[in-house]
């Protein structure tokens, strides 16, 4: 559903290339940050980041990699973390 925050869902058409980062695999449990890679979608021989629209704590990964996926098809769950860490001085 676009209107839940959490909810990631794939912009296209195409097959999950990465769940993650080069540098880091994701899964459920991870903590990622707004507008962090969650996945990577290969469509026409072309890489699209898909990237958290929230700051939190991923609950759900609804895909493996090499899935084929249709837009709009729900890749994730983030849940939204409203505890951001202050800092103190």
């Amino acid at each position: 559903d676009p209107e839940v925050p959490g909810q990631i869902g794939s912009p296209m058409t195409g097959t999950i290339w990465r769940i993650g980062t080069k540098e880091r695999a994701l899964k459920a449990g991870d903590r990622v940050k707004k507008g962090e890679e969650v996945m990577n979608l290969e469509v026409m021989k072309t890489e699209n980041a898909v990237r958290s629209p929230v700051a939190g704590v991923v609950r759900e990964l609804c895909v493996s990699v090499n899935s084929q996926v249709e837009e709009g098809q729900l890749l994730a769950v983030v849940e939204h973390d409203e505890k951001s860490p202050s800092k103190v001085r």
